[in-house]
Formats: C-alpha cells, structure tokens, sequence
C-alpha cells in the first residue's frame, strides 16, 4: 500500500490482549516507531481504558490513536 499511494493505514486488534509489562510496551513503542513513517495511520483496538492508557504512554509514533471500539478505530482511519 505504502508504494501506491505514499502512506500505509495499519489496524492493530489487540481487543483480546492483557495489559503489558513496561518492558513489552517498550518493545512495542521500539517496534512501531521502526516499522512506521511519520504519513502512517495506525488505529490500535484495546479491550480497556487501562490498556489504552498504557499504550498511549508507550506507543508515540505520529499519527497513532487507541481505541476501545472497532467501529471508532476503523472511522478514525479511513478519515
């Protein structure tokens, strides 16, 4: 996707995921901010308000949003 149009859109359903140690968060955030450019959009789907907390602190690649609704993370991204 990212050749054809300049950018990716990424959907990340972890709705079935515990909350992470600070240590897996951290492998995360490395691995985003690796993986993604700053033109991404990346909608993360989480089964909690805890859950979104921690990866909001742990996740900081530019255009990142956590969700708790399905339906809000894939209207954020296709906007």
């Amino acid at each position: 996707m990212r050749r054809s149009i300049g950018y990716a859109r990424v959907l990340a359903d972890l709705s079935d995921a515990n909350v992470q140690t600070q240590s897996m968060i951290d492998q995360i955030s490395g691995f985003t901010a690796d993986l993604f450019n700053t033109e991404d959009r990346i909608a993360i789907i989480v089964p909690s308000t805890l859950m979104k907390m921690q990866m909001r602190r742990g996740v900081k690649t530019a255009q990142t949003e956590i969700f708790v609704s399905a339906i809000a993370a894939k209207s954020w991204l296709m906007t």
